[in-house]
């Protein structure tokens, strides 16, 4: 069975001349993955599988690089997605849910008696000096 990556590869070339790596998450570079065997761009997902956009269906072994241990299109994750984006994201000011999601974290997480969300490539750096 051999995969074809037509499409993929058409807008592989295309990020390539406009992004460096052909994407802004290092993890999911080209350089990552073994060219022409693995898939480089996504259309949809559901459960554990995801379809490229050339319509080969691959099980996620990668799991959406580690946090989707749900699966894809979990409708309660889903549903509470939309229910936020329905009351507005990126607000200028603090939300609630920051304090709820912290306050949860830190009732599961012994010793964790503050929580930060960030993302940051800093702490990618600072991370790789340490190591």
């Amino acid at each position: 069975m051999k995969e074809k990556f037509e499409k993929s590869n058409e807008i592989k070339r295309k990020a390539l001349s406009l992004i460096p790596h052909q994407t802004g998450t290092f993890s999911r570079r080209v350089e990552s993955f073994v060219e022409g065997v693995f898939p480089t761009y996504v259309q949809t997902a559901n459960g554990s599988h995801f379809t490229d956009i050339d319509g080969n269906e691959y099980l996620d072994y990668l799991c959406g690089l580690g946090p989707i241990t749900l699966g894809y299109n979990y409708k309660p994750v889903n549903d509470a997605i939309i229910d936020q984006l329905k009351q507005g994201i990126l607000f200028s000011l603090p939300h609630p849910v920051e304090v709820e999601c912290s306050e949860k974290i830190s009732q599961i997480i012994p010793n964790a008696d503050m929580v930060k969300f960030e993302k940051s490539d800093e702490i990618k750096k600072r991370d790789v000096i340490k190591n």
